[in-house]
C-alpha cells in the first residue's frame, strides 16, 4: 500500500516556465531521494511531458510531486491533472507514433514506458488525471 510520506510540491502549470520549474523541483527531489543520474533524466523527461500536454491540451493544471514509501520501498510519485478535454480513447493515445494535434506523438508511451507505475484515471467526466510512480 502506497504511502505519501511528504507532500513536495503542488506546482500550477500555466505556461511554458512552470513546465521548467516542475522539472527543475522535480530533479531536486529526486537527487535529495538519491535516485541515479539515469532516473532522475527519466523523472525529468516524465514532467516536462505531462505539464506540456497539460499546457497543450487543457491550458492548465497542476503537477504534484511526492515523496512515497511502500514497505521498505522509497520512490517519488508525479501526479498530473487538468479539467480539460479530457482523453476519449487512451488506448489509441497511447500507441507510439499517435497524435491528435500533429506533433512525433511519442510522449504518453514513452512516459509509461520510463514509469516503473503508471496509472491514467479514466473515472473522471472531464480533464486528465495520471499518476505517475518511480522507485528507488
Amino acid at each position: 500500500m502506497k504511502e505519501i510520506i511528504l507532500n513536495k510540491d503542488n506546482i500550477n502549470i500555466w505556461v511554458s516556465s512552470d513546465v521548467k520549474y516542475a522539472v527543475n523541483r522535480s530533479i531536486k527531489t529526486a537527487k535529495n531521494l538519491g535516485f541515479t543520474s539515469r532516473k532522475i533524466n527519466e523523472i525529468a523527461i516524465i514532467v516536462s511531458e505531462l505539464s506540456r500536454n497539460i499546457i497543450k491540451y487543457a491550458s492548465t493544471g497542476t503537477i504534484t510531486v511526492n515523496l512515497i514509501t511502500n514497505c521498505n520501498k522509497k520512490g517519488l510519485e508525479v501526479i498530473a491533472e487538468d479539467y480539460g478535454p479530457g482523453i476519449k480513447d487512451i488506448n489509441l493515445a497511447m500507441k507510439e507514433g499517435y497524435s491528435s494535434t500533429g506533433t512525433l506523438g511519442m510522449g504518453l508511451s514513452a512516459i509509461k514506458n520510463m514509469s516503473d507505475e503508471f496509472i491514467f484515471d479514466n473515472s473522471r467526466n472531464i480533464g486528465s488525471k495520471f499518476n505517475i510512480i518511480k522507485w528507488l
